[in-house]
């Protein structure tokens, strides 16, 4: 399978993947061959990219732990929780703690595992997908870390909850495809107050899960809000969701953009690490990153051209890449390089096959 923004899906493409609407009820199932008038439909229902079998990626099977034994049930969980809140003005913390819970258990005991960038969304239901994709890499990180297990819950519902203040947010704006207004803007960067005075009303809330959620957008120099805290007056937990909410947040394709690189968002990430962000931290980050996923279509160095067919856990940098085409543009009969075994090749840049 391989991933492929819609706007290149010409017709009769087989879905390799099912996608769902925001219940989770399938919409296209896995195997269907893909129609012009579904095409239009998905574009219309704000689905940028979707998976596809085709002759390049046939036998290639991604690391699908994550993204799709997890997210997609959690999710529909989480709208659930925020759903029932908008109603009753009540959190259900049993319903949280049971939703990290499980989340936790699925992923702790896992020995090899990396942090994908955010594959199929729906601009309606961007944030609760988010919410579950920043709560499963501050676990993963976590874990990495060699944090106990009762302060990883405490990071992981902190994590989950980090943006519940933009419930009070207009979709309009969460939505927007043009630029915001300074009023708009404005709105948006209150959702970490709003948020915060929401939970304080929540003594079985621990106070690390509480800052989380009020200080994810301080930053190291002080550039942040709300508080405009520096350097050793935000939290370890802060500091690591704060690098997870920004990673989630630009691979994610949004109304107004596609989702960036991954590792242009590394690239980022790495440039701001000791100004913005916690170097250390950056450094460990990138090292669980799947900078270059499963049916990524790349050019090496050498000048060939193939598909990344499987990630190295130990350096997911140097992946391993099926070639299809050599230096000179000729298609040829399929082989593999492991780049962590031919160490003079590397990824030049991604590219659409």
């Amino acid at each position: 399978m391989r991933r492929v923004y819609i706007d290149n899906v010409k017709g009769n493409e087989i879905l390799a993947r099912s996608i769902y609407d925001d219940k989770g009820r399938v919409l296209l199932a896995k195997g269907m061959k893909l129609r012009l008038n579904y095409i239009s439909k998905l574009k219309e229902m704000g689905i940028i990219s979707l998976y596809i079998e085709d002759k390049f990626s046939q036998e290639i099977v991604e690391d699908e732990f994550i993204y799709h034994h997890i997210r997609a049930q959690s999710e529909r969980q989480f709208h659930k929780i925020v759903e029932m809140m908008k109603e009753t003005q009540t959190l259900d913390m049993e319903a949280v703690n049971n939703l990290v819970t499980d989340v936790m258990d699925q992923i702790i005991d896992e020995k090899e595992i990396l942090i994908h960038a955010a594959d199929i969304l729906r601009y309606d239901t961007y944030t609760y997908a988010h919410s579950i994709n920043v709560c499963m890499m501050s676990i993963i990180m976590s874990k990495f870390f060699g944090y106990s297990m009762s302060r990883i819950k405490e990071i992981a519902i902190g994590a989950l909850l980090h943006d519940l203040g933009k419930i009070f947010i207009p979709e309009s704006i969460l939505n927007k495809k043009d630029p915001l207004t300074e009023e708009e803007f404005q709105k948006i960067k209150l959702h970490p107050q709003d948020g915060y005075h929401v939970l304080r009303n929540y003594p079985e809330l621990s106070g690390i899960s509480k800052v989380i959620v009020l200080a994810h957008h301080e930053r190291l120099d002080g550039s942040g809000y709300p508080s405009g805290l520096k350097g050793d007056q935000i939290h370890d937990g802060i500091r690591l969701v704060s690098i997870c909410d920004v990673f989630d947040a630009m691979t994610s394709d949004r109304p107004y953009r596609k989702g960036i690189k991954t590792y242009e968002v590394i690239e980022y990430l790495m440039n701001m690490g000791g100004q913005i962000f916690d170097a250390s931290m950056i450094q460990k980050f990138i090292r669980k990153i799947a900078i270059y996923p499963v049916g990524q279509g790349v050019i090496l160095n050498t000048g060939e051209k193939g598909i990344v067919i499987q990630q190295n856990y130990n350096m997911p940098s140097r992946p391993v890449v099926r070639v299809f085409w050599n230096a000179k543009g000729e298609r040829v009969v399929p082989y593999e390089i492991d780049m962590l075994k031919k160490t003079t090749v590397f990824i030049m840049k991604e590219v659409t096959i």
